[in-house]
């Protein structure tokens, strides 16, 4: 039986058991996506990160996200959750107080900042793509999905489908 092991992270916050959980699986090689499916869904976390060596050697690793129900293509909190766990593993140093490594994802090859102090994490910095903007949508139509109305929007802002790797619904 293959063993994995899985840390769970809690991002943005220096106190356990506060700020946004993340399951990180820092060695998933031999993992297929049906498993690492299964195992997002078994952590029911809103993500669980997988961390591979990169395909063509075009980043220092390889990092995959699952949420319970599917993988996607890029996601903040996972990145600085999987950043702090490869540090304390040795296997991203820092160096007078700093590191830094290149991430492949599903949207590309991008770049991590890490800043530290004391051999310990206290910045992540990760860069996205330029911001990519969708479909635009009627106040009055996702007002009332917030149980709100129209007038509770800000007039000049059309809710929008923008998106860095991961489209979401700007409001």
């Amino acid at each position: 039986m293959r063993r994995y092991t899985v840390v769970q992270v809690d991002a943005f916050t220096t106190q356990p058991l506060q700020g946004n959980p993340c399951a990180v699986l820092s060695d998933a090689r031999g993992l297929t996506d049906a498993e690492m499916q299964s195992i997002a869904r078994e952590m029911n976390l809103s993500e669980t990160a997988f961390v591979f060596p990169s395909a063509q050697r075009k980043a220092d690793f390889r990092f995959r996200y699952f949420t319970p129900v599917t993988e996607i293509p890029l996601a903040g909190h996972p990145t600085i959750a999987t950043a702090h766990v490869l540090v304390e593993e040795g296997r991203v140093p820092l160096q007078d107080s700093r590191g830094m490594f290149m991430m492949e994802l599903n949207v590309g090859v991008l770049p991590v900042e890490i800043v530290g102090r004391e051999g310990n994490v206290t910045h992540v910095v990760m860069t996205q793509k330029k911001p990519t903007f969708g479909r635009a949508f009627e106040h009055a139509q996702v007002a009332a999905v917030f149980g709100l109305s129209a007038d509770d929007l800000d007039p000049r802002f059309p809710p929008q489908v923008v998106s860095t790797g991961t489209p979401q619904l700007m409001v």
